[in-house]
């Protein structure tokens, strides 16, 4: 009879696992799908590095983040895109080959545009724990991840100054319901799982510094 039972089970969690390591096969095979997707971008000779991965990102209809340093012009180098009818891989590759302070990843489906310097001290801090519920926006999630203590002593303590904030993209009539708990989390991670929840939101974490002083934003764009 035990001997039955431990070969029941050893079926059952043989069976799991192969089910499992096909959803892992899916998930890879979609996200390859994703960068292999032509993006479309206006015809014009220049953009910036952060148009050209917005507009990218939007075409392609996925999630991401993106690192912007401003100095005191609030300049950002241009990006020359004049490839024909691009894939989001291509457009990514162009992006960090003219612009070698960039690297691009991918967490989890989320597509992130980081800097290859010191990732920004604020985006590493760790948090706790991360709880809400039933609320019906992003930025409702957001506003509770830089209220966190850890996340308002770490802005403190790194001398930021908050900058301008503003949550970008169409209002939707029937929006959402956002449940969810994140513990022992970076806040850069924290900023993925809320943009790979929504789906297609792109995190913008914004430093601009200028005559010693450090002004900082977080904000959703979405498109």
């Amino acid at each position: 009879m035990k001997k039955s039972i431990f070969f029941a089970l050893h079926i059952f969690v043989s069976i799991f696992m192969l089910m499992l390591s096909g959803q892992n096969g899916q998930a890879q095979k979609a996200t390859s799908d994703v960068l292999d997707h032509q993006v479309v971008i206006n015809d014009v000779d220049y953009h910036t590095i952060r148009s050209t991965f917005l507009t990218s990102l939007a075409s392609a209809r996925v999630p991401g983040g993106i690192i912007t340093i401003l100095d005191c012009a609030d300049t950002q180098n241009p990006q020359v895109t004049r490839l024909p009818q691009p894939t989001l891989r291509e457009t990514l590759d162009a992006i960090v080959f003219g612009n070698p302070e960039y690297r691009w990843q991918i967490d989890e489906g989320v597509i992130n545009l980081l800097t290859t310097k010191d990732e920004p001290s604020l985006l590493k801090v760790q948090v706790n724990r991360l709880k809400v519920e039933k609320v019906r926006s992003i930025g409702a999630i957001l506003d509770a991840l830089i209220n966190l203590p850890e996340v308002k002593e770490a802005i403190a303590r790194l001398n930021l100054k908050p900058g301008l904030k503003i949550m970008i993209g169409p209002v939707n009539p029937t929006p959402p319901q956002y449940t969810l708990i994140y513990e022992n989390i970076s806040v850069r991670d924290a900023l993925n799982k809320i943009a790979g929840l929504h789906g297609r939101a792109v995190w913008e974490y914004k430093e601009r510094r200028c005559d010693g002083k450090t002004e900082f934003s977080i904000d959703f764009v979405v498109e």
